[in-house]
């Protein structure tokens, strides 16, 4: 723990929920969601996108 802040722009959630600690989430530019990444689940997902997650939208392992 180097005490450095980073934000970054994800959309891959396999990677957001492996090296996050929060998440915010936006829709239509208003704000859906921000808080801990471990308290995301299903019904969040759908509330930013507005449709279920499913395991395309996952990365694939090469």
């Amino acid at each position: 723990d180097l005490g450095i802040t980073t934000l970054i722009n994800l959309h891959f959630l396999d990677l957001a929920r492996q090296y996050g600690q929060r998440l915010i989430g936006l829709r239509a530019g208003k704000l859906v969601y921000d808080g801990n990444i471990n308290d995301v689940n299903d019904e969040i997902f759908r509330q930013i996108y507005g449709r279920a997650i499913t395991p395309d939208d996952m990365l694939q392992d090469a």
